[in-house]
């Protein structure tokens, strides 16, 4: 399920290839902990916005340059969680304006300090640019839901992220193994109501696993 966000005057395509590249590698290196691979992934005069509502998380408002966004989204992250796992729930199958692209999120986390475990969802608004190579050049995360759960909650969750395909995976795969807990209520409206919007549907990236058992 691709969305395209459109732009006035968008005259240049990234390939649904180097989309799908940049994406990946800023993945993991958060979700691994792998500073050296951000500048893979963002260019040097890159720009985070976080949009985060309620106080169960927070983050800077905005990261200006590399080595900011870098030091927040991994180095400093790296330090409170751990056990990533962040699946985009749509993925670049075509050729989009260098202007934009937009997916659905989840990520499973425990907190280092807790051992609490985390579950939240949300949205990410790319938009990237070519000098020499493609890069991200804006990055907007929308948190929606993030729900801290007991620590004895984190082997079902991380039960679930082992169901599904990473860090591509889809809307209704997310739904038909989500842990049926009246905390994760929000998660499954808000994922449900994308579920509803009308899309192109997405193919099975080529990383996901076929032949993976549920």
């Amino acid at each position: 399920m691709t969305r395209v966000l459109a732009a006035a005057g968008a005259n240049r395509c990234i390939p649904p290839t180097e989309a799908t590249r940049l994406i990946q590698t800023y993945l993991r290196a958060k979700d691994e902990n792998r500073p050296y691979l951000m500048p893979a992934a963002f260019a040097p005069d890159a720009m985070v916005e976080m949009v985060v509502p309620g106080g169960e998380i927070s983050f800077p408002a905005r990261m200006d340059g590399l080595d900011s966004i870098t030091q927040v989204l991994v180095r400093d992250f790296s330090r409170s969680y751990e056990n990533i796992y962040t699946f985009c729930l749509d993925a670049p199958v075509q050729a989009v304006a260098d202007n934009g692209f937009g997916c659905d999120w989840l990520v499973l986390m425990t907190d280092k300090a807790s051992g609490s475990a985390r579950v939240g969802c949300g949205s990410y608004r790319w938009q990237f640019r070519r000098d020499y190579q493609w890069r991200v050049r804006r990055l907007i995360i929308e948190i929606r839901v993030m729900r801290v759960l007991p620590a004895a909650k984190a082997p079902a969750l991380f039960n679930w992220s082992t169901r599904l395909s990473y860090p591509w995976t889809a809307h209704d795969e997310v739904l038909a193994y989500a842990p049926a807990w009246p905390a994760l209520e929000p998660l499954r409206e808000f994922l449900g109501r994308a579920l509803l919007c009308p899309r192109v549907d997405t193919p099975k990236h080529p990383n996901q696993n076929e032949d993976s058992e549920p």
